[in-house]
């Protein structure tokens, strides 16, 4: 393999690459997942030809059941792009450690100082894993509190409310653990 297939420049403009990458994939699921949940949230609230649901604002123990069930799987489908995206954060923190090592090696050669490649400080410290924590955990919550916002959980019977509630403390306490889970790469 000749030396300059694996350049340090190249490596770096590899690693820069997929930093960018990364970003992106967040970048649209942040903007998708709310978007997509409103729409979802203000079709059910708002369309009269919900199934099962009632003029009196009522809802069938069919209608009742198949909301909490939507209810329950949009913020399960949430929770599991909330921890994907967890991890794309770890990884992006990793190659943005790999990438900062690079550039030790890039300033040292070149006589610069640290504060030549420096970032500036994410306002009040709340960058990418903080937003999307705060973006798909109201997300989350949101779709969590639909059947009973709504009052379709009246229209289940008592042993679906108990699997119901069950189900959303094991969500809620999913997406809990998942603001105190760091999103860190191990250091080099």
């Amino acid at each position: 393999m000749a030396d300059d297939d694996l350049s340090l420049e190249k490596i770096y403009l590899a690693i820069r690459e997929d930093i960018r990458r990364t970003d992106d994939i967040s970048f649209r699921l942040l903007g998708l997942v709310p978007l997509v949940s409103g729409v979802g949230l203000l079709s059910i609230l708002f369309s009269e030809k919900v199934p099962g649901f009632v003029k009196d604002g009522t809802f069938s123990p069919l209608g009742a059941s198949v909301l909490t069930a939507l209810s329950l799987f949009a913020a399960v489908v949430t929770l599991g792009l909330l921890r994907w995206e967890l991890r794309n954060v770890q990884s992006c923190n990793w190659l943005l450690e790999r990438a900062k090592r690079l550039e030790e090696v890039a300033l040292a050669s070149n006589q610069l100082s640290d504060n030549f490649f420096s970032k500036p400080v994410a306002p009040d410290r709340i960058g990418k894993e903080i937003s999307e924590k705060l973006i798909y955990s109201g997300t989350i919550a949101t779709w969590l509190a639909l059947p009973a916002a709504s009052r379709a959980i009246n229209g289940l019977s008592n042993e679906l409310v108990v699997i119901y509630y069950i189900t959303i403390v094991l969500i809620a306490t999913v997406t809990g653990l998942s603001w105190f889970s760091k999103a860190s790469a191990p250091k080099l």
